[in-house]
């Protein structure tokens, strides 16, 4: 069907992919010869950087001779940009200290999202994993001494997607999350009320901090998620970002090369449905193991030869992702009730728990 695409990818987004595969940054024939075939070495860089995979894309080209094929001027910039990424990250661990510091002052509980949860847990080197903010998911219930302790540390809200309105009129939509932004730097810190932030009140939330697990950032204590709840999270993650980053998906790829035989692939699949996202699970799995030829067995690979729906096909077509240049079509994902029917009707469509999504709907339009 030429709805679902059947083109191959470019020879530049082909070698991105190519040098990010496997449990460490590698030299490999088919690396080579995919270096071989690209005629655009600034296409190259731009996708590695646009993806935050250049620190293990470089490394991958250090470990071989692939460096002789890259004109210098393209080398020296993916270099550059590596560098920016590893200087930014680092003034990240910063502000990551600063708010949990603050936070935990305030008896506020918090777990660590993303970036430097993941960077230390499942990468070779901490420093292949970069990450251009900080995500921190605290209780809906502590939203206004968050917002003090932000406010304190000299952040002012970027973007507010419901988090107090919706906590304060105890509706059954869920907020989404706050986005504040450093006055002086511009540094930005999200704060989430739900881990997979689809619209609607995750079923199990109180089960996911029981489950979450004590883990210290620089001495600092805080909490992460469970290894199966972090691996759905990132599924959903994906799924609202359009399929289109490549740095998760290596996510999901590592954590499979180095936990496979702890996940729960039965809990996966039942918590995805009660959650309304089977689809973007099973959509993941396939593109997983397409794009990075991840070592999915037994229950996972079942997962991945079936796929998400046909909705999903379309809208977030193979071709494009293997290309790494697909959209985002937030709003078939999220579910966002206070934009009308343009907020709510997509995801109605694309998603599940349809039916709860539909009553607060009526809830809106009748009240």
């Amino acid at each position: 069907m030429w709805l679902l695409g059947q083109s191959r990818p470019t020879p530049e987004a082909k070698f991105v992919t190519m040098a990010v595969r496997g449990d460490e940054p590698t030299a490999s024939p088919e690396l080579v010869e995919a270096a071989r075939n690209v005629r655009d070495w600034d296409k190259v860089g731009l996708l590695s950087a646009q993806h935050c995979v250049s620190p293990w894309v470089l490394r991958s080209i250090s470990q071989s001779d692939v460096g002789s094929l890259i004109p210098e001027e393209s080398l020296h910039d993916m270099r550059r940009r590596t560098r920016a990424f590893v200087l930014e990250t680092l003034s990240l661990s910063q502000v990551l200290q600063e708010a949990l510091l603050a936070l935990g002052g305030k008896g506020v509980p918090v777990i660590v999202l993303k970036g430097p949860a993941i960077a230390e847990r499942y990468y070779p080197d901490p420093a292949l994993r970069p990450y251009r903010d900080i995500d921190l998911l605290v209780p809906m219930e502590a939203h206004r001494e968050v917002f003090d302790v932000c406010s304190a540390l000299g952040y002012a809200v970027a973007e507010d997607h419901g988090g107090v309105s919706a906590a304060a009129n105890g509706t059954c939509e869920s907020p989404l999350e706050t986005r504040f932004a450093h006055r002086e730097t511009g540094r930005r810190l999200e704060i989430h009320y739900d881990h997979l932030q689809i619209g609607l009140r995750p079923h199990g939330m109180a089960d996911v901090w029981c489950r979450s697990e004590d883990r210290g950032f620089h001495g600092i204590p805080a909490r992460v998620l469970a290894l199966n709840d972090l691996f759905l999270f990132l599924c959903v993650h994906l799924n609202k970002h359009g399929f289109g980053g490549l740095m998760w998906f290596k996510d999901l790829d590592l954590i499979v090369r180095r936990e496979g035989p702890r996940l729960d692939w039965e809990w996966l699949g039942q918590a995805a449905r009660d959650e309304g996202v089977q689809t973007s699970f099973r959509y993941a799995m396939r593109l997983l193991r397409k794009l990075l030829d991840t070592p999915l067995a037994g229950p996972a690979s079942a997962l991945a030869n079936g796929g998400g729906n046909v909705l999903h096909r379309v809208l977030w077509r193979e071709a494009e992702v293997l290309n790494l240049s697909v959209g985002r079509w937030r709003r078939a994902v999220q579910f966002v009730p206070g934009d009308g029917l343009r907020g709510a009707l997509p995801s109605v469509v694309v998603m599940g728990r349809r039916s709860d999504k539909l009553r607060a709907l009526g809830r809106r339009l009748l009240g």
